[in-house]
């Protein structure tokens, strides 16, 4: 674009008008450069990064015109004149304004308001008390420890295709039933379960060492030929899905509650958390959803992002109360579940939202996501005595109120829920360290509440850590183990609520060690046959001195084929009038007794069991 010259004589250039040096103007340093009277005019400039304008004969702001698809073009106008476009500055989006909380302090101590009443789902019970590996096999079932058996079977061919695995069902539960055999015994070292000083014959005699490692370092879940690099869990995506899905069938309890868990691991991972305040700080970390008896309904891996629930109604809230809602989806809505939560996901849109889906929410609460709120100091508490507390109160749009409690022990703690408030009152007992006896102290009901049923988690963790399979393996392996341990915790629980529906004494009920053991009891014996021999398969004694009597023509009835001599089906005892050889090698004694399916005779008495032994 030429130059223009303005009132005054002066030329005015595109290179003068827009210099590369950039400032922020005011409307008040427009106004003076330009010589506008009209502030209306120019307030379109303010906020927008405007280069130097020198010449002061510019006596009016431009205007706009559209120009192309409908875009405003704003143009500087000198004496009538058009002179060079303004640049065009990229539009930033509004910040959206916080919502201002209205707050009302609670002085009056009033009746509790009436808690939602939870809607009991339909269970269907089981009539008798079913065993440890009934249970168990609600969450592994025979497909899908097929389908283990196959991806384990399929990743040793292509670690070698001259050496397939050969694993079975039968094989996997057996290799299982010594892990939970091995978890309850806790030697240091899983190769000494084979040594001659601390032999476990409930291992050794069911398989041997190498098979046993060998199985566990096959142990696959995937294809690695049809793997899903973006996820980071691809792994062990499967089993993770697959237990998600079957705990889920469970009926939920009313009391529910959000926590994190670690898994202890130290090894190197990108996915390896550190958390100070759990008894394992290093390890990978799960957000859980379980019940105030510890049964886990749901979880969640964290793989280093939490992303927004993606169903277009769930709002994105943050990090940490994204992490609930994706627990909470499978929640069943307008059931009146409480949810507790501690002060890590805890925040007030989280429990509104929650609220208007039937979901009523407890927790501890950092004061900070309560702004509006002006508690009373830590001092002014303290100064009331131990027990004091301050509670306000605060409804939404939608019509949801929320209690905000500050209830002062040895320190100050903050609460916040939708269904709990201060009322009833309640005492609990406290060790008073200058009087050197245990005090009342006073204790608002909704601290009673979030004590009560917050700790399912942590009982989880605890019942997980008295007999956890730690073995040395792959780092993914680990969270494999975790997640073995926890369907047999679940189906412990499983359990121990059945026998409570039946009303079967405490005393009756197995604990978790005997649950376990009963477990790998039947995954080892349960269809198996323990008299299996091991190393390499020996040749036939029966089958070849047949055949060397055969050869000298002393053989007068054949034997039947081994896949019906040994197949352990319909093989009875029966007495016959006439005696004749037993027909197991080595044995010439004269017996009465034969096999009704072979029709062969053979002995069977205190001394010797031909019987058994030409069956197998």
């Amino acid at each position: 674009m030429d130059a223009v010259p303005g009132p005054s004589g002066l030329v005015i250039s595109p290179k003068q008008m827009y210099k590369k040096r950039q400032k922020r103007l005011t409307t008040k340093e427009i106004e003076d450069t330009l010589n506008c009277s009209d502030a209306e005019d120019i307030s379109e400039y303010e906020g927008n990064e405007m280069d130097d304008i020198d010449d002061p004969g510019i006596s009016d702001t431009g205007s706009t015109t559209d120009e192309g698809d409908g875009e405003e073009t704003v143009v500087l106008v000198v004496d009538d004149a058009e002179i060079i476009p303004a640049p065009q500055f990229p539009s930033h989006p509004k910040r959206k304004k916080r919502r201002r909380t209205i707050c009302k302090h609670v002085t009056e101590q009033k009746e509790p308001p009436s808690v939602p009443v939870f809607d009991i789902p339909e269970q269907t019970e089981d009539e008798v008390l079913l065993t440890p590996l009934q249970y168990f096999k609600r969450f592994m079932s025979d497909e899908f420890l097929s389908e283990i058996v196959e991806q384990s079977s399929l990743y040793a061919l292509q670690q070698n295709p001259n050496k397939p695995l050969g694993l079975t069902c039968d094989e996997f539960e057996q290799w299982l039933g010594c892990a939970f055999f091995m978890s309850v015994s806790k030697i240091p070292n899983t190769r000494l379960h084979w040594s001659t000083y601390t032999m476990t014959e409930a291992v050794s005699c069911v398989m041997s060492r190498n098979r046993w490692e060998e199985i566990k370092s096959h142990l696959h879940f995937v294809d690695n030929s049809n793997t899903d690099t973006t996820d980071k869990l691809c792994k062990v995506r499967m089993l993770i899905d697959h237990l998600r899905q079957e705990f889920r069938k469970v009926p939920m309890t009313e009391h529910l509650s959000v926590d994190e868990q670690i898994v202890p691991f130290k090894g190197v991972s990108s996915l390896k958390q550190y958390n100070p305040k759990k008894p394992s700080k290093w390890g990978y970390k799960i957000f859980v959803l379980a019940d105030d008896k510890g049964y886990v309904y749901d979880f969640r891996p964290y793989t280093g992002k939490i992303c927004p629930v993606s169903t277009s109604d769930v709002p994105d809230l943050g990090p940490s109360a994204n992490s609930v809602l994706h627990l909470a989806e499978v929640i069943p809505h307008h059931k009146n579940h409480k949810l507790y939560f501690d002060n890590w996901f805890n925040s007030l849109p989280l429990v509104e939202y929650l609220a208007t889906k039937g979901i009523w929410c407890c927790g501890t609460v950092q004061s900070r996501r309560l702004p509006d709120l002006s508690f009373q100091s830590d001092k002014q508490l303290a100064s009331k005595g131990r027990g004091s507390y301050d509670e306000w109160m605060t409804t939404s749009d939608s019509g949801v109120t929320t209690y905000a409690v500050k209830w002062y022990d040895n320190k100050a703690v903050c609460l916040s829920s939708t269904f709990a408030t201060s009322q009833p009152q309640q005492t609990c007992v406290r060790y008073d360290r200058k009087r050197k006896e245990e005090v009342e102290v006073p204790r608002p009901n909704i601290v009673k509440l979030y004590n009560e049923h917050m700790g399912g988690v942590d009982l989880q963790d605890q019942l997980l850590a008295y007999y956890r399979m730690s073995f040395r393996s792959r780092k993914y392996l680990r969270l494999v183990f975790h997640l073995f341990d926890m369907a047999v915790v679940n189906s412990w629980l499983l359990y121990r609520r059945s026998a409570v529906s039946l009303e079967i004494p405490e005393k009756k009920q197995y604990a978790l060690c005997d649950f376990k053991l009963k477990l790998a009891f039947s995954l080892t014996a349960s269809g198996k046959d323990l008299r299996k021999k091991r190393g390499r398969p020996s040749t036939d004694a029966v089958k070849v001195n047949f055949e060397k009597k055969k050869k000298c023509g002393r053989a007068t009835k054949p034997i039947p084929e081994d896949d019906i001599r040994k197949d352990g089906i319909g093989h009875f005892p029966a007495f016959s009038a006439n005696r004749a050889t037993c027909k197991l090698p080595g044995c010439k004694s004269k017996v009465r007794m034969y096999c009704l399916k072979c029709n062969v005779y053979l002995c069977c008495d205190q001394k010797k069991n031909c019987f058994l032994d030409f069956h197998q």
